[in-house]
């Protein structure tokens, strides 16, 4: 399976337990296409993971939303389609002068996504 390394911008997340399955779901979101007329303000993106990742955003719920280093994997979803299972998050560290606007991380989250 291919491993992509990914900066996002969390806004959420949630997670639940059934029937003893625990599993999680991250929202994230990104700066729509400033070329598409038809989308205005973000884009939302709800990625999979681990019950134990929900719980690692959790103490920073008063600072969402904010940006993590992500390792996320691709593997098939329904429909054929690709889908990307978070694997890791680690929230990121911007110091001084090299501070992101927000938006790169959209960039590279989009490339992966296609």
């Amino acid at each position: 399976m291919s491993k992509q390394q990914l900066t996002i911008t969390v806004i959420g997340a949630r997670r639940f337990d059934i029937d003893g399955n625990k599993i999680g779901q991250i929202f994230t979101m990104e700066p729509a296409d400033p070329d598409d007329a038809d989308r205005i303000g973000n884009d939302v993106m709800k990625w999979g993971c681990d019950h134990a990742l929900v719980e690692k955003i959790e103490q920073y719920e008063s600072e969402l939303p904010c940006e993590f280093d992500a390792e996320a994997m691709m593997k098939a979803g329904g429909g054929q389609k690709a889908q990307f299972k978070l694997l890791n998050l680690a929230k990121r560290q911007i110091s001084g002068s090299a501070k992101s606007s927000g938006g790169s991380g959209g960039s590279q989250t989009a490339q992966a996504s296609q």
